[in-house]
């Protein structure tokens, strides 16, 4: 059976067709992923724009002919913040259907991070004695926290870096005190999350590993290896201490977005939104006493396909998924 996972994202839509082979293991056919800003403008005026939901058709009907490419028997779609918040979202989500066939489910804050988590702990042989995940997306970021033996808790904020972007940092040059609006507002938001880690019984929990995934995370680790052509594998599980963390935001700050697209690593569309979207890691590192955090490749659009299969199939532990085999 050939299955397609696809997450429709605030900013990047991402795409995998994997098929289950003969140990009932996920091996990876194909996946790519578009910067869409589907959310762009949303927070003006609480609907997806005219010319996001026109780029956004586009980029579906184009996947629309790789499904048919690989013949997939089954296509699990998913939509999460932005569509889940804007006022015209379900009329998105059945323009989806009649221009392009595909089904999309809007899921929950809640259940995008328990889909995430999912994806993120298949793309480890072994997961972490302890965790902290942080998923941080176009328009929020979760966290998601627990060890080898479950789950403990999740918590979905609105640090989205479209959202913050567009709130912010709008106007280039980007003000000082544009910038320290921006910070407190995200330490806000994290003394929060600290808040609710040390609440987690029994007596508080504290996280041996630090996991991050999405386009933010994964762009740091392309500029800290100076990928100028992005390389999965080496992306995934490199490790980024505080320090380089400290060292690439101070880069970042210090030059315009177009300045910013000199620097290997950086896709065009990600220019302005690395910014916040590195703030919001090196501020969650700083918050809560974490020096190193693993880059995860795998995410949202692995853990779609897990969840799928775990409910077909009845297993009670995820499966592995292959990857460029």
């Amino acid at each position: 059976m050939v299955l397609a996972g696809l997450d429709i994202g605030t900013n990047t839509f991402r795409l995998l067709v994997a098929k289950i082979n003969s140990s009932g293991r996920l091996q990876e056919l194909h996946s790519e992923q578009r910067i869409i800003r589907l959310g762009e403008g949303l927070g003006r005026n609480g609907h997806l724009q005219p010319q996001a939901v026109g780029r956004a058709i586009n980029a579906l009907k184009a996947f629309g002919a790789v499904l048919k490419r690989f013949k997939v028997d089954v296509v699990v779609a998913v939509a999460t913040s932005a569509v889940r918040e804007a006022a015209n979202g379900l009329e998105f989500v059945k323009a989806i259907q009649q221009e392009t066939g595909i089904e999309v489910e809007v899921i929950s804050a809640e259940e995008e991070a328990r889909r995430t988590l999912l994806g993120v702990l298949a793309g480890f042989h072994e997961a972490p004695q302890s965790f902290l995940v942080m998923d941080i997306g176009g328009g929020s970021t979760e966290f998601m926290w627990g060890d080898r033996q479950e789950l403990h808790g999740v918590m979905s904020t609105d640090l989205g870096v479209v959202r913050l972007t567009e709130q912010y940092l709008a106007v280039p040059p980007v003000a000082t005190a544009g910038m320290r609006a921006l910070t407190r507002f995200i330490q806000g938001r994290l003394e929060e999350v600290k808040r609710t880690l040390s609440m987690t019984p029994p007596g508080g929990f504290r996280p041996a590993q630090l996991v991050g995934t999405a386009g933010t995370i994964t762009t740091l680790a392309a500029i800290d290896q100076g990928l100028r052509v992005y390389d999965p594998q080496r992306i995934h599980l490199h490790r980024l201490g505080l320090k380089t963390v400290e060292r690439i935001y101070g880069e970042l700050a210090a030059k315009t977005p177009a300045e910013r697209l000199s620097i290997p690593g950086i896709e065009k569309g990600r220019e302005d939104l690395i910014l916040p979207g590195s703030l919001i890691l090196l501020l969650t590192m700083r918050t809560l006493g974490l020096h190193e955090v693993i880059v995860s490749e795998y995410g949202l659009r692995e853990g779609i396909l897990v969840d799928y299969y775990k409910k077909r199939s009845g297993e009670v532990k995820w499966p592995s998924i292959t990857k460029d085999e």
